[in-house]
């Protein structure tokens, strides 16, 4: 992004300035510019967007640690008080990283809103890109809003960016915000083309709406709809899995289906995971997660590393190899194959379809060197190899453990043993302490 692109960011964002759940109005200081003058060309309207994608690297890091604390991935090792709070298996409300997740997300969706409704009122930004643009914006919509209610449960639904209507909004119930998020998502897929917008894959297209959507029916137990959307994806014939776990996450891997741009080279999960030289890691891998890996599961010495500090070993994830420096080698992967394929599996097995889910098991379970799984297994015993194979493919990626245990009911089954202050009502995150003071309308989730 060139310094002429994050001037004109500056810019709006000091125009726009807002607290995600109260949003402010301001006159625009008279040395910055206008709303008009910010979508005043092709250029413009483009590095808004890009910092719109931009917010989901910081969620990401925040989601993969956080939620690898609070799940059985990592274990802290820092002084860190919020890094407790999740290894401990409760936060307050005052937890900052949680406050920044909500705000980071609402961020997300005070752009796109935005963009969706103002776009089309400026005559500098061609036609084309401007559906464009639109369209990738309801793929962004959707996809903060699938984390905010997975994490949160009944949110603010806001998809406008008029102070009068956002200053006080309360709760929606969760299925109106999967119903926007579905509603979302049919228009992206029915917009965005199939060709990526970018060089690279680091701005949505048909394939990454439809890979979301694939997500959001299978977290939506709806079967049939869950393996219809993976398998266009499969299908489309425009992805296949890289047979090297090593370069899975390079920014020219075959597998992946989107993710996030970045100029330096390296991402900031690998910046926070690997550890710096002779020092114990911030966030390393559970016993639990090392001991569930099968001996021959290369996935264990291809994503993970260790170091050896006063005798004692210290394992670390280490999908991303950089941790400082690069030379834009690796991007954050947002979606890739390699899921689209367990979701099949898991949604056609609760169909008793048992032959495809055992070829897109073995699919996976090759690239990983394990033995092919065979239809001498039970489907139960299936499903539970289904999700095994999603706690080691998926392992320290944006909180997706966390998500499973949710999703398959075992949250309470497998972490209340481990989390000294885990409860029930755990299973979702308490509405930040500081949204509650600006917003009266907002009400605390239960058990907090």
């Amino acid at each position: 992004m060139t310094k002429r692109n994050l001037y004109i960011i500056n810019c709006l964002l000091a125009l726009c300035c807002f607290s995600c759940s109260k949003m402010i109005t301001v006159d625009p200081p008279k040395t910055d510019i206008t709303a008009d003058k910010v979508f005043s060309n092709d250029e413009s309207a483009q590095a808004y967007l890009s910092d719109t994608y931009s917010h989901f690297q910081s969620v990401s890091a925040s989601l993969t640690t956080v939620l690898g604390l609070y799940a059985d991935e990592l274990n802290n090792s820092t002084p860190n008080t919020t890094n407790i709070e999740y290894d401990a298996g409760r936060i307050t409300p005052s937890n900052l990283t949680n406050q920044n997740i909500w705000r980071e997300l609402y961020t997300v969706i005070y752009q796109a809103n935005d963009l969706i409704q103002n776009l089309d009122k400026y005559a500098g930004v061609t036609t084309s890109l401007k559906k464009q643009i639109i369209a990738e914006c309801y793929f962004l919509r959707a996809f903060a809003y699938h984390f905010l209610v997975q994490l949160y449960g009944d949110i603010p639904l806001v998809l406008t960016t008029d102070v009068t209507k956002t200053s006080a909004i309360s709760k929606s119930n969760s299925s109106l915000i999967y119903d926007q998020i579905v509603s979302d998502l049919r228009f992206a897929e029915n917009n965005l083309d199939i060709d990526y917008p970018s060089n690279d894959r680091v701005r949505a297209n048909k394939w990454t709406a439809i890979a979301l959507d694939a997500r959001i029916e299978l977290t939506q137990k709806n079967w049939v709809n869950a393996e219809n959307l993976s398998d266009q994806v499969i299908s489309s014939g425009i992805y296949s899995i890289n047979p090297f776990p090593n370069e899975v996450f390079l920014k020219d891997s075959p597998e992946t289906i989107f993710q996030c741009w970045d100029e330096f080279g390296y991402t900031l999960e690998g910046s926070l995971l690997i550890p710096d030289i002779d020092l114990i890691p911030d966030y390393p891998v559970s016993g639990y997660l090392l001991s569930s890996f099968n001996n021959s599961d290369i996935r264990k010495s291809a994503w993970t590393d260790s170091v050896i500090i006063d005798n004692t070993s210290y394992y670390y994830p280490f999908k991303y190899k950089n941790r400082t420096t690069g030379a834009s080698t690796e991007y954050l992967v947002v979606f890739r194959l390699g899921e689209q394929y367990l979701i099949r599996a898991e949604a056609a097995l609760q169909q008793n379809k048992i032959d495809l889910a055992i070829n897109d098991l073995n699919i996976i379970r090759q690239r990983a060197g394990l033995l092919p799984v065979t239809n001498t297994l039970s489907q139960q015993e299936l499903l539970n190899v289904v999700h095994e194979e999603r706690r080691h493919e998926l392992s320290a990626e944006w909180g997706t453990r966390f998500f499973d245990l949710k999703r398959i009911g075992q949250l309470d089954e497998i972490l209340s043993p481990i989390k000294p202050l885990w409860q029930s009502s755990s299973a979702l995150f308490p509405i930040p302490l500081y949204e509650l003071q600006s917003n009266p309308l907002l009400t605390q989730n239960p058990g907090y």
